[in-house]
């Protein structure tokens, strides 16, 4: 049967479909909503042949085998279902039509396969990657999709809170596949030292998105661990003082004990004193204050003698390289003579 002349009108029908593409071996549907209870017979077409019809009594049929037709009275749905779309018998231009009224088209040209979530592959596995990361280290993890048409997209972001900040390198490359086939495969390099991720715990989710992925979003996604990335030093303090160059007294001959605190940092922070006497060796221990996050304590113990009278000490921190040190108050030393 040929497709006869129509209009198309404000009260035209509307065809859709249940997925962007058909899959081979899932199930797909071809939607016509009237505007108005039929009074009539409303057609399918694909090209310009006849694929299914339904009456106003409820009458439903198809010429072509593998294809059901049906009416919903009352929403004013008819509804053609694909058990297996199969590319060479369901290209083509589909419409539908209701009396003199044609409904929009959809043209069916692209056919999927069934990508196996099973078989994509992660390398490391995201559950698995380290809990923290050094300016040094980095992070890397290779996504890979099974071969299926269309080719899958893959696609990373940051959580907890981490907004306008993308991971730093991505890469995608298509593999060798049999024709009409696509293995996809995303490559994330993530350097410690990316300085807008500093002082931030985040996890990292990749999104794998393909036609044959449930509706109606079509992705599958995996959450990796939590990361903590690296806390830069922002303050030393000398503890004996409260205020820069103040003066600290000691009679010569007896000792004196300096120390400096750094905040709470990751990596853990090494502690640098300036202008010490010759000969003093600093002393340092660690306190963990949270998760990965270190204050370091410096210390410094050295008998006064008169030479030191004036002497301006002070002390500087550093964990990432590249970054300006935090320097303590400077404390002048006052070297006090024994009275006898």
């Amino acid at each position: 049967m040929q497709l006869p002349s129509h209009t198309v009108s404000e009260s035209a029908p509307v065809l859709a479909t249940n997925r962007r593409v058909p899959v081979e071996g899932v199930s797909f549907s071809i939607t016509c909503t009237l505007d108005a209870a039929l009074s009539g017979i409303v057609y399918f077409y694909k090209d310009t042949s006849i694929q299914g019809a339904c009456t106003s009594s409820g009458t439903c049929r198809t010429p072509v085998s593998g294809y059901s037709v049906s009416l919903d009275s009352t929403s004013r749905i008819l509804t053609l279902d694909i058990a297996s779309p199969d590319s060479t018998r369901d290209s083509g231009i589909w419409r539908c039509t209701v009396g003199t009224t044609v409904s929009n088209t959809i043209t069916l040209s692209q056919f999927g396969a069934v990508l196996d979530w099973s078989s994509v592959t992660f390398s490391p596995q995201l559950t698995s990657l380290r809990s923290s990361v050094t300016p040094q280290n980095n992070i890397s993890v290779t996504v890979t999709t099974p071969c299926a048409p269309p080719a899958a997209v893959i696609t990373w972001r940051y959580h907890q809170s981490v907004r306008g900040v993308l991971p730093s390198s991505t890469s995608s490359s298509q593999g060798s596949c049999p024709s009409g086939q696509v293995q996809t495969t995303n490559s994330l390099l993530l350097p410690g030292n990316t300085a807008s991720l500093y002082n931030r715990q985040v996890s990292l989710t990749v999104s794998v998105e393909h036609d044959s992925f449930d509706p109606p979003t079509y992705t599958k996604s995996v959450t990796s661990n939590t990361i903590q990335f690296p806390v830069p030093v922002n303050s030393v303090t000398l503890t004996n003082i409260n205020a820069d160059n103040e003066e600290i007294g000691q009679v010569a001959g007896q000792p004196l004990t300096l120390t400096c605190v750094t905040s709470a940092s990751f990596p853990t922070s090494s502690v640098t004193w300036v202008t010490l006497p010759p000969g003093t060796t600093p002393t340092v221990s660690t306190e963990t204050t949270s998760g990965v996050l270190v204050k370091t304590t410096s210390s410094i113990t050295f008998t006064v003698s008169r030479s030191d009278q004036g002497r301006s000490i002070h002390c500087q921190a550093e964990n990432i390289n590249g970054q300006t040190s935090p320097q303590s108050n400077r404390a002048t030393l006052e070297g006090w003579c024994k009275l006898t």
